[in-house]
C-alpha cells in the first residue's frame, strides 16, 4: 500500500449573529435545523489535551456555521484522507462520524462505499475549535483496484462537507509524436501528455546520453500549448562541440501534488527555494535512479541520431555519353559511375536523392537506399532536346541526404562513347600525325591536332615562311586541312598570343584577306572582284601561290559533293563530314572529308573603335565574294546588308547544316581556308 498522502481542506467560517438566548441559534439558511448536540457525545471524536497557544479551553456555546468550501487536490492514496473543519463556538456535533466516496462517471457519481471517520480536536482557542477529520478507505481500493480519475468525499450527513479531488497513481499517457528530429543540428522533441487530471503541473527533465563517454548532458525542456506539448532542445555551444553519433534521448517525469506527504515535500521546497531542482529531485529518485515508493512519475528513453555532415562524392570513374541527332532532337545516352561515402554512424540505412543534371536541367533523379557507408552508383539515363547552342555541354551530380545536406560535382570533360561523337574541349590534345616529307624540327609544322587520324593527308608547303600544311582532296576540290597561318598586315592572333595562331590559323580583315589595301578597295565601296560564277580568275589574297580564297559557288559545289556522296539530308546533317571530331560543343562529327573544321576564336570592332577577341562555338571564313546574288534557297541564311559588309560561310556548334552564309563587317577578323586553284 502507498503512503499515507493528506489532503489540506481548509474551510472558512462565516460568522452567525448569536441571539441573546443561549439556547436559539441564528443562521443565514432558515431552512437549516440547529445542531444541538454537543461534539462531546460523539464516541468518534477524540479530544485535544493541548490548550493551544496557551489559550485557556473554548468556552463559547456552540454555534452554527452553514457553508463549506471546497478544495481540489491530487493523491496516489485512499489511506488516511484528512480533511480539516473549523467552527466558531465550541463542541459543536458537525455529523461527520462517517465519509462516502463517489467516483465520477459521465456527468453523475457513482458511490463506492462508506466507512467511519475519526474526528481529533486539532486547535482550540477560547471562541473556537478547529477539528481534523480522517478517513481510510484503502479497503475499497486492494489492490488499487479504483481507476485514476476524478472522485469526491461526502462527510458526515445532511448539510455535509464535500471534497473533490483527483486519484492519480499512473502518470500522464505520454507519446513521442514527432520523436527527436535527427536531421537538424538544433537536437529537439515534441511530445504530448495526456490531461487527464485537473492539476497539469509535472516536475521534468531531459537529457543526452553519450553511450560512448558515459556521460549524460542536460536539456532545456519546456511543457507549453493546449496540447501540453514537451520540447527540449540542447544548448548551442555544447552541440556545437559534439561528435556525429548515437545517442539516447532520456527524459522524467513526476507529478509533486500526488506527493506522498505532499505538505512536507512543499514545506521543505519552499524553504530552500522552489529553483534547487536536485533537492526536488532527491524525494522523487533513489540513489539508483528509480522512483521512490508511491512517487508518480515515468522516465522514456529513446535513440538519436546526430548527423550534419554531408554525403561526399569521392570519385566519378566514368562519365559518358552517346547522341544521335534526328534533324529537331539531339537523344543523347549517359553512363555514369561515382562512388559517394557517408558514415551511417550506426543507423541501419539511409535514402540519397542524386540528380543530374545536363546544361542545368534535370536529366534524371533516383532514390538510392544503402546499409553501406560506401555507395558505387551505376546509372544510366537518356536525355533529349531541342537545344540548337549547346557548346557548354556539362553534366552535374548533386547527392542530397534525409537531412538535406548536399555535395555536388560538376563534370565537362565528358567522354565520348563511339568516334561518332564530339565533347568540348578546346585544351584536349591527341596525338599530333607526324609530317611524311617535312622535318618539323626545321620547319612550321601547323598543329594537326584536329585531323582524322584515319585519313591520309597531302602536305604543302608554303614556301614564303616554311610553315608545311596539311591538305585534303574533296571530289574535284583540294583544300587546306588547316587555318591559313601566314602573316599579312591586318591579320592577328587571338590575344597577340602565337599558340592561338599555331592552333587557329592568323584572323585577317577582309582585306587583308583578298590581299586588298584601303586605297584600292575602301570598306564603303562595292569592292567588285570577281564573278566566280563566270569563272573569272579567282582571288588568290592571302594564299600561297597556286591557292586561293574560296568564292560562293565553291563552297556550294562542296555541298553538292557532300549530298551526293555522303547524305541526302544535307542540310540538316552535312557539316558533320567537314567538321574535326574534337575542338566543338557536343554534337555529331565524323571529319569524314578531312577537312576538320575547328571553333576558332573571330576578333570584332566595336563601334567606339576598341577592339576584342571572342570564342565561341562557331567559326566563319571569309569568302572571296564582296557581296552575293545567290540562288534562291531560303535554307541558306544569306543577306546583303550594305558595302561595308563581305560574305563568310559559317559553322555552327551544335548545328549540322550545310552550307551555311552570312555576310560580316569587313573592319571584323575571320580565319581563311585556303583553295586549290
Amino acid at each position: 500500500m502507498k503512503k499515507l498522502f493528506t489532503l489540506f481542506f481548509f474551510l472558512t467560517n462565516v460568522v452567525l449573529i448569536a441571539c441573546s438566548d443561549s439556547n436559539s441559534v441564528s443562521s443565514q439558511d432558515p431552512t437549516q435545523d440547529p445542531i444541538s448536540e454537543l461534539s462531546s457525545s460523539s464516541s468518534l471524536i477524540q479530544s485535544s489535551s493541548d490548550n493551544w497557544g496557551g489559550y485557556p479551553p473554548c468556552d463559547v456555546e456552540p454555534m452554527y456555521s452553514n457553508e463549506w468550501p471546497r478544495d481540489f487536490g491530487v493523491t496516489s492514496s485512499l489511506k488516511n484522507l484528512t480533511a480539516y473543519g473549523s467552527n466558531l463556538g465550541c463542541k459543536i456535533n458537525l455529523n461527520m462520524n462517517s465519509a462516502t466516496l463517489l467516483a465520477k462517471k459521465g456527468d453523475g457519481w457513482d458511490t463506492i462505499g462508506t466507512t467511519a471517520t475519526t474526528a481529533t480536536l486539532a486547535y482550540e482557542s477560547p471562541i473556537e475549535e478547529t477539528w481534523e477529520y480522517t478517513a481510510d478507505f484503502s479497503n475499497l481500493d486492494t489492490p488499487d483496484s479504483l481507476p485514476d480519475g476524478e472522485y469526491k468525499l461526502v462527510w458526515g450527513s445532511g448539510k455535509s462537507l464535500t471534497t473533490s479531488f483527483s486519484l492519480k497513481r499512473h502518470f500522464h499517457k505520454v507519446e513521442l509524436t514527432t520523436g527527436w528530429d535527427d536531421y537538424f543540428e538544433e537536437i529537439w522533441t515534441s511530445i504530448n501528455i495526456d490531461r487527464d487530471v485537473s492539476d497539469p503541473h509535472v516536475e521534468q527533465r531531459g537529457f543526452l546520453y553519450n553511450p560512448r563517454e558515459d556521460k549524460k548532458y542536460p536539456l532545456e525542456c519546456g511543457i507549453g500549448g493546449s496540447s501540453w506539448n514537451l520540447s527540449c532542445r540542447i544548448d548551442d555551444k555544447l552541440d556545437s562541440s559534439l561528435n556525429d553519433g548515437i545517442y539516447e534521448f532520456q527524459w522524467e517525469a513526476f507529478l509533486p501534488k500526488a506527493f506522498p506527504d505532499y505538505q512536507t515535500y512543499s514545506d521543505i521546497l519552499d524553504a530552500k527555494f522552489d529553483h534547487d531542482e536536485d533537492l526536488k529531485w532527491s524525494y522523487a529518485i533513489d540513489s539508483l535512479g528509480n522512483f521512490k515508493e508511491g512517487i508518480v512519475g515515468t522516465k522514456l528513453k529513446q535513440e538519436v541520431l546526430l548527423d550534419r555532415t554531408a554525403p561526399k562524392i569521392l570519385d566519378v570513374s566514368k562519365s559518358a555519353y552517346s547522341v544521335i541527332f534526328d534533324g529537331t532532337n539531339r537523344n543523347r545516352d549517359f553512363v555514369v559511375d561515382a562512388k559517394i561515402y557517408d558514415d551511417l554512424l550506426g543507423r541501419e540505412s539511409q535514402i540519397y536523392t542524386v540528380s543530374y543534371y545536363v546544361r542545368g536541367a534535370l536529366a534524371h533523379r533516383e532514390l538510392v537506399d544503402t546499409d553501406k557507408d560506401t555507395i558505387n552508383l551505376n546509372v544510366k539515363f537518356s536525355y533529349s532536346t531541342q537545344d540548337r547552342w549547346e557548346w557548354e555541354l556539362f553534366l552535374k551530380i548533386v547527392v542530397e541526404d534525409e537531412r538535406s545536406y548536399v555535395d555536388s560535382i560538376r563534370i565537362e570533360n565528358l567522354d565520348v562513347l563511339d568516334s561518332q561523337k564530339v565533347s568540348y574541349n578546346i585544351g584536349w590534345v591527341p596525338e599530333t600525325i607526324p609530317s611524311k616529307d617535312y622535318d618539323c624540327s626545321k620547319y612550321k609544322c601547323v598543329i594537326t591536332d584536329y585531323l582524322n587520324p584515319d585519313l591520309e593527308y597531302g602536305e604543302f608547303l608554303d614556301k614564303r615562311d616554311n610553315q608545311v600544311y596539311r591538305t585534303t582532296q574533296i571530289g574535284d576540290q583540294v583544300w587546306f586541312a588547316q587555318n591559313l597561318n601566314f602573316e599579312t598586315d591586318s591579320s592577328f592572333c587571338k590575344n597577340n598570343e602565337l599558340d592561338s595562331c599555331a592552333k587557329y590559323g592568323r584572323l585577317y580583315t577582309w582585306n587583308a584577306a583578298v590581299g586588298k589595301s584601303m586605297e584600292e578597295c575602301p570598306y564603303d565601296s562595292a569592292c567588285y572582284l570577281t564573278d566566280s560564277a563566270k569563272n573569272e580568275a579567282p582571288v588568290r589574297g592571302a594564299c600561297p601561290e597556286g591557292w586561293h580564297v574560296p568564292a560562293f559557288e565553291e563552297v556550294y559545289a562542296l555541298k553538292d559533293y557532300i549530298t551526293e556522296h555522303y547524305d541526302q539530308q544535307y542540310d540538316r546533317w552535312g557539316s558533320r563530314f567537314l567538321k574535326s571530331q574534337h575542338g566543338w560543343p557536343e554534337g555529331i562529327a565524323s571529319n569524314e572529308t578531312g577537312l576538320s573544321v575547328i571553333a576558332a576564336p573571330y576578333r570584332f570592332v566595336y563601334p567606339n573603335g576598341e577592339t576584342d577577341f571572342w570564342h565561341r562555338s562557331e567559326t566563319s571564313f571569309w569568302l572571296s565574294d564582296g557581296y552575293l546574288t545567290f540562288h534562291n534557297d531560303d535554307r541558306f541564311r544569306v543577306t546583303t546588308r550594305g558595302n561595308n559588309y563581305a560574305a563568310v560561310f559559317e559553322f555552327w556548334g551544335g548545328r549540322d547544316e550545310f552550307p551555311q552564309f552570312g555576310v560580316e563587317e569587313k573592319t571584323d577578323a575571320y580565319p581563311i581556308r585556303c583553295i586549290k586553284d
